[in-house]
């Protein structure tokens, strides 16, 4: 195959003269290494394996992935406009170094993931896993995971490619871009930081109007990503060579490492982010970069000892290994990993990784990058992920690799309020209280109430299931993240406060009800004095309208495990379902407060309060299965039906009579 080139390319294409830095992290002799930029590598992937396997110690770990982008916009920059310099650029080559650099590590590690996934991974989540398998192999897993990334989707630690989104930023971002730097240069070559600024601040803006609109997009998205990249295009374009001075550029690299390191250290996953705040991290990582351009920088000195050197040497590999490694370690033990084990994970992923980079990194990029066979390489394996992952999917993941009892474990994820699209408020605009949904006896006006965020979705249905027999209804009142709690609101949910002042307000006047059922994940919110303030007003309010109200305190919810595919895979391997859990003095450290709060508001207001602890946890555990309900959570965080009718026993006896079991 011919390199595609542009007219003024020599004929015969040349090996590109040694650059000051580049993406490869051979040790070719022709090539001079930058140590601070390796070293901002060894920073960025640490604290992302920091950030996923002891995230209390580095909260805002995960701007890693953000310090990455800024690197790589500024390599890949200063590699383009080199060429383009020397008259020899050609995509077909800017192309075929992409896959040189991308395809083989990544496609080890995609093996290892579909191989693990058959032993580890029930048939929906190994569906998923083939579905998102082909979307990596296309550079697209950013758009699958923002399109599964909805309330009552699985949770993301237990999606083993999920990290692959930023390499789908980068690629995608690549399409356009050479074509793009290339016409800007041709156009007027000086200015060409000024128009990498111009669409800096496009992407800039639109990240952070996503943000308010779909937090998720903005997350996920190369558009409202590229910012970040065109900060580092922007200095290898030579938008700071106004600043010169040598004791300038000390102060900017170190003022930039302390840009970095307050970032991983303030920031945390409830920052609002990316949008402007992201510029923090990645105006920092610009500025080591920017101040190591010439001479050895004061950040870069720092940072640039030979531990970090290997680390960074072997950055790429980490990242790709360390999230998968994570995942299947966790779905193994069925349980959020301790320190202990988190450290062997680790261990071993940094050997893998090393094992990746020694073997496999290195020797392909001493191949020349003229070759054709970079480019058949990168279609034949793009072919053959999206086969295999395409296989997967259809298969429905192999179901029969289980036996029929694991199966119906791993059914329980569909044991959720079937009418939740319907009756289920997830999004704008405000449901009026006329249009909520009632459930049990038809035509029946419902005497109780159960209002809360998604954590009441399931309680409902459960409810109903026993006021059909005793010709009663139960009204559903549910948000996605808006707890019954007044005034209260998440930035991602700004028609929370009306949402809420229109249920408290229909609630007041609707004389058919006369008991109210208040549950809320409170775990979910961190502005808890807000959350609590406003929940008392709202049971206040109830209170005074001589409503019956009821509190449900906290449920335990699972950080990394899936319990309807944990307890399937725990069944297969031989073990005790009944094992699988939370510890019970962990939930109760969580807890403490909303359940102190609670007492208080009893004391109060006389007030009754369910204690789902009671049913669902014993003295050491609290369990996800039960040997006679079955697997007691649809999700992570979200009881299934089953599990809703199993804690509230005791108040479905109380509200509609006793039954024989």
């Amino acid at each position: 195959m011919e390199a595609v080139t542009f007219p003024f390319q020599k004929e015969e294409p040349q090996e590109p003269a040694p650059l000051q830095v580049q993406w490869n992290l051979a040790p070719e002799k022709a090539l001079t290494i930058r140590t601070d930029i390796q070293a901002l590598r060894a920073i960025s992937v640490i604290s992302v394996v920091i950030f996923h396997a002891f995230n209390s110690i580095l909260p805002g770990g995960f701007v890693g992935v953000d310090i990455f982008f800024v690197i790589s916009g500024f390599v890949i920059t200063q590699t383009i406009l080199k060429d383009i310099d020397n008259k020899r650029f050609s995509i077909a080559d800017f192309y075929r170094r992409r896959i040189r650099r991308i395809f083989p590590a990544l496609s080890v590690v995609l093996i290892f993931c579909l191989i693990a996934g058959w032993f580890f991974e029930s048939p929906a989540n190994y569906k998923e896993l083939g579905k998102t398998t082909a979307a990596t192999a296309f550079f697209v897993s950013n758009f699958a995971f923002w399109r599964s990334s909805g309330y009552f989707d699985g949770a993301s630690e237990v999606k083993p490619l999920l990290h692959t989104w930023s390499l789908a930023v980068e690629e995608q971002f690549y399409i356009i871009y050479p074509i793009l730097i290339f016409g800007i240069t041709q156009y007027n070559r000086k200015s060409a930081s000024l128009y990498l600024a111009i669409l800096l601040l496009l992407s800039l803006a639109l990240s952070q109007v996503l943000i308010g609109i779909s937090p998720s997009a903005s997350f996920y998205l190369a558009p409202s990503r590229g910012f970040e990249l065109l900060i580092g295009a922007i200095v290898a374009a030579g938008g700071f060579k106004f600043i010169d001075m040598a004791r300038y550029r000390a102060v900017i690299s170190a003022v930039g490492l302390g840009l970095i390191l307050s970032s991983l250290f303030f920031f945390s996953p409830d920052t609002i982010f990316p949008g402007v705040v992201a510029l923090i991290p990645c105006l920092g990582a610009a500025m080591v970069i920017y101040g190591g351009i010439k001479t050895d920088s004061l950040g870069g000195k720092l940072i640039s000892w030979s531990p970090i050197q290997s680390i960074g040497n072997a950055s790429y590999s980490i990242y790709l290994w360390h999230w998968p490694f994570l995942v299947f370690c966790r779905q193994f033990f069925g349980e959020e990993l301790n320190a202990y084990k988190n450290a062997i994970a680790v261990g071993i992923v940094m050997a893998l990784s090393f094992a990746t980079y020694r073997f496999v990194e290195r020797p392909i990029m001493r191949i020349k990058v003229e070759s054709s066979s970079f480019i058949k390489f990168g279609f034949v394996t793009i072919a053959i992920f999206s086969v295999l992952g395409s296989q997967i999917f259809l298969a429905q993941g192999f179901p029969m690799r289980f036996w029929p009892q694991t199966l119906t474990m791993f059914d329980y994820a569909n044991d959720f309020n079937k009418l939740r699209d319907k009756c289920h408020n997830d999004q704008p605009p405000v449901r009026d209280f006329g249009k909520n949904c009632a459930f049990g006896a038809a035509l029946t006006p419902a005497d109780v109430a159960v209002w809360g965020d998604s954590h009441g979705a399931e309680l409902v249905v459960a409810l109903g299931l026993r006021a059909r027999g005793v010709g009663r209804s139960v009204l559903e009142i549910t948000s996605s993240a808006c707890p019954p709690s007044q005034g209260f609101r998440l930035d991602e949910r700004p028609w929370c406060p009306l949402q809420n002042k229109v249920s408290l307000e229909g609630l007041r006047r609707d004389d058919h009800i006369k008991t109210v059922i208040l549950i809320t994940n409170a775990a979910r919110y961190d502005n808890r004095s807000d959350l609590m303030k406003g929940y008392e007003e709202t049971v206040r309010v109830l209170v005074a309208a001589h409503k019956h109200v009821i509190s449900v305190l906290q449920i335990p919810t699972f950080d990394v495990i899936d319990p309807p595919e944990q307890i399937g895979m725990t069944i297969s391997w031989g073990r005790n379902p009944e094992n699988v859990g939370k510890s019970r003095s962990t939930f109760f450290d969580e807890s403490s407060s909303w359940r102190q709060f609670n007492r208080a508001l009893r004391g109060k207001y006389g007030i009754d309060i369910l204690d789902p602890s009671d049913s669902l946890c014993d003295k050491t555990i609290c369990h996800a299965f039960d040997r006679h309900a079955g697997v007691l959570y649809f999700n992570n965080d979200h009881l299934s039906v089953a599990g809703a009718a199993f804690m509230s026993k005791k108040l479905s006896d109380t509200l509609y009579g006793e039954r024989a079991e």
